[in-house]
């Protein structure tokens, strides 16, 4: 399964592409998303930000995205961590 991880950090009224990451993913082992994201927190975690993971063999449905962080602005249904 591929992935996509993509982090943004806001910037005045625009938000930043901090960085993005393409990964392959085996469905069969646990899931190392707890582990890409300490791989990033140092990046993100001075300002409000948003971590996006993009599943991109979904079809284009709420399933293909899931964000969170502490700017929701960009997230539908956002799960908001508090600083």
């Amino acid at each position: 399964m591929r992935v996509i991880v993509r982090g943004f950090k806001r910037a005045g009224n625009r938000r930043a592409l901090i960085f993005q990451d393409h990964y392959e993913i085996d469905p069969a082992a646990p899931p190392p998303f707890e582990k890409i994201v300490e791989q990033h927190a140092a990046m993100l975690r001075d300002g409000p930000h948003m971590i996006e993971f993009e599943f991109p063999d979904v079809p284009e449905t709420e399933g293909r995205y899931f964000r969170m962080g502490t700017d929701p602005s960009m997230m539908v249904l956002p799960i908001q961590v508090k600083l």
